[in-house]
């Protein structure tokens, strides 16, 4: 059975390894992982680059990882999850997908899942933020779906599950109870912790104090142990919305319910990327959906490149690294996807045509964002880091 998982790695830790082993254990001969490039969901930059974090899933039990592009990552756990699933089915590989779950109760996420591919979204309450909505409505209409959405990765696995049902022949989901530290837990346990834990400890204490809970930490060179931080973005932000003209922010998605003004609002002032985005916050507005409105501003996602996203599913399948086991899978890509195989871009889109960025295909357009993506992380770093990474760097070849 070759299995895929749809992931960040940000950063990459002992409870990741311990997933890969635990759908071993399930019968997975292959393990393909969909990642998060350099901007992840929650709405920021990844702490490591893409590169990296692929790197130390390939050593610890991933035998490929592909970068699931910008504009499915700066989306909601619905837009997440049907471009990881998209991807996911289209590399014409993989069989079954495998996830890590609260409740670890296929049945009921299942269930979730029918409930709400079918939901009426009149019966959400605007006065609420999102997902507090939606519990909201479930409590009254389906009871045990709103207990189901309470947790984080029953969440993304309800939305997994519905990207998998609503997108060409069904893939055999694979649930894997997390019974270590939850998500966002702000312990560790034993040597795990949360990547969220992970990311804090990181930048507030150094990398040093992190090693045990990472299984490739004693391999990393001094450049690899830095970590990108959203915050040294603000001037960018501020310039970016400085100069921002009101009605074209409203082709950025979600801001035209009166959130566009307030980011507006708040950047003649703001001292702090903190203060930004606590003075564009609404009640109704999550704070994850405010900074992936932030990212989608600074890398110039509008709302007509989300839903272009939407219609077309991922257009290239880019490498970021291969195991021994994985390596004689690709050329079975190449035979069974229509996905173009992506190692290196200089044929694809050119650094010149990437800088011009005109005149640009369907699939370049969506590469484009992740180059961007690259350039914005690389100065998240003190000092900055390489430009041009994209072009520079290679897939991770595992020996």
């Amino acid at each position: 059975m070759n299995c895929g998982i749809i992931c960040e790695f940000n950063p990459f830790h002992n409870g990741h390894a311990l997933l890969f082993k635990k759908l071993r254990q399930k019968g997975c001969h292959l393990i393909v992982a969909v990642m998060s490039g350099n901007f992840v969901q929650r709405g920021e930059p990844a702490i490591a680059d893409k590169w990296l974090r692929a790197k130390c899933a390939i050593e610890n039990g991933a035998d490929l990882v592909f970068e699931l592009p910008a504009v499915f990552c700066l989306q909601s756990a619905e837009g997440f999850a049907f471009g990881g699933i998209s991807l996911l089915k289209r590399l014409g590989i993989v069989d079954a997908f495998g996830f890590g779950s609260e409740s670890a109760d296929l049945v009921a996420l299942e269930q979730t899942a029918l409930y709400l591919s079918n939901f009426d979204s009149k019966k959400i309450d605007k006065k609420l933020n999102y997902a507090q909505a939606l519990e909201k409505a479930l409590e009254n209409d389906f009871p045990s779906g709103a207990q189901i959405i309470k947790n984080p990765n029953d969440i993304l696995a309800v939305e997994y599950l519905k990207a998998n049902s609503s997108i060409g022949t069904p893939l055999t989901p694979l649930c894997i109870k997390r019974e270590d530290v939850l998500h966002d837990a702000k312990s560790p346990l034993g040597n795990i912790a949360s990547a969220s834990f992970l990311r804090s400890l990181w930048k507030k204490e150094g990398f040093s104090h992190c090693t045990s809970f990472i299984p490739t930490a004693p391999l990393l060179n001094p450049e690899e142990k830095r970590a990108a931080d959203f915050s040294r973005l603000f001037l960018l932000c501020l310039e970016k919305l400085r100069q921002m003209d009101p009605i074209r922010l409203e082709n950025f998605s979600g801001l035209k319910d009166g959130l566009g003004s307030r980011f507006l609002k708040a950047a003649r002032q703001a001292t702090s990327l903190e203060e930004l985005l606590l003075s564009a916050k609404t009640k109704s507005c999550h704070y994850s959906r405010l900074k992936r409105s932030l990212c989608q501003i600074l890398l110039d996602i509008y709302e007509k490149d989300l839903k272009m996203a939407k219609k077309t599913g991922p257009l290239y399948a880019r490498l970021l690294g291969a195991s021994p086991k994985g390596l004689p899978f690709l050329s079975k890509i190449k035979e069974n996807s229509a996905l173009p195989l992506l190692t290196k871009l200089t044929g694809f889109l050119p650094e010149e045509a990437y800088l011009a960025a005109k005149d640009l295909s369907a699939e370049q357009k969506m590469l484009l964002f992740d180059l961007r993506a690259t350039e914005m992380q690389a100065l998240c770093y003190e000092p900055p880091t390489l430009k041009g990474r994209d072009y520079l760097y290679s897939p991770y070849f595992f020996k």
